[in-house]
């Protein structure tokens, strides 16, 4: 593992929509770091004129080979946290719920529904395991393990991070909403008619399988985080996907042969939703890379003092 970064860093956490490709204009050097939860790689961004190093993470693979209950969200974590990251924006491609949230455009996070706080595997979401480490930590990172707790002074999402993002938005003509609360639900399945109703009726405006681990992780190693998500389809709490269903239960009475004919037009549908929000992504994560600067962590980690020997 490389040694602990003095310097601040930035880094963006891509997802689905960057699948099959990296954002056009990078040259991208993938590091490999070895952390207590196994070895990751990060890409370190080459022909970057930010004064910042910037680091870009393929959250899946590339090309996709990761399904999202699979990711090492805690090695990806530890390896941020080594190279000094002081300002991440973790991506997403979602699911919308509130029929009044667009689709295909890029909107900044404003909150997290994540009322279990687990990681897909079941165990609890956090960075404070109680474990033996096997590999040598850097003293920023042996530091940081320390047990405590995660207090959410400002809130998940960096306020500040966020008015940059704001300032990216408005310079393309993207209305901001005033707010935005994501739901986290573990897949990999996607959500049953019922499951979205839930999380609708709990306030949630959009979700997916990922964006929720890495902003919590990332929190108790004080890293400041954003979220930028764009909605790629409707999901079957809306009334636009609910005239979907309508439509396919009508056709339900046809032969095998539609029914196969359908599903290979909704597999190539979702294609091509993910390509769309690959454009939207695509040149705000070059801005953000070129002009992001690091900003101070708004929470705090409270532990408890440590016996004193007498």
């Amino acid at each position: 593992m490389p040694k602990g970064h003095s310097v601040p860093s930035i880094a963006v956490i891509l997802g689905s929509a960057f699948s099959k490709k990296e954002p056009k204009d990078l040259v991208l050097d993938p590091r490999r770091f070895t952390t207590p939860w196994g070895e990751v790689i990060l890409h370190r961004v080459k022909n970057s004129s930010n004064p910042h190093p910037a680091y870009v993470i393929f959250r899946h693979g590339l090309p996709h080979q990761t399904l999202p209950h699979l990711v090492n969200y805690k090695g990806y974590a530890a390896a941020l946290k080594e190279v000094n990251c002081s300002a991440l924006l973790v991506t997403s491609s979602v699911g919308v719920l509130d029929e009044y949230i667009p689709l295909n455009q890029a909107m900044i996070v404003s909150d997290l529904l994540m009322p279990d706080n687990r990681l897909p595997s079941g165990e609890l979401c956090t960075i404070f395991d109680r474990m033996e480490h096997k590999t040598a930590l850097s003293t920023s990172l042996k530091d940081a393990l320390q047990p405590g707790h995660l207090v959410l002074k400002s809130g998940l999402f960096s306020k500040q991070l966020n008015q940059q993002l704001s300032r990216l938005l408005k310079q393309r003509k993207i209305k901001t909403l005033p707010e935005l609360i994501f739901a986290y639900a573990p897949g990999p399945r996607t959500k049953s008619k019922a499951e979205n109703h839930y999380w609708r009726m709990l306030g949630a405006q959009v979700n997916s399988m990922s964006l929720g681990p890495e902003i919590i992780l990332a929190n108790e190693l004080e890293i400041p985080c954003a979220g930028l998500v764009v909605g790629h389809k409707h999901s079957s709490a809306t009334k636009n996907s609910s005239l979907i269903e309508t439509k396919a239960n009508d056709q339900s009475s046809h032969s095998m042969n539609s029914e196969q004919s359908l599903v290979q037009k909704e597999i190539k549908e979702m294609g091509a939703s993910l390509e769309r929000s690959h454009l939207e992504f695509e040149s705000l994560i070059l801005e953000f890379l070129q002009y992001a600067s690091p900003v101070a962590f708004e929470n705090y980690i409270y532990r408890f003092p440590s016996k004193s020997l007498t």
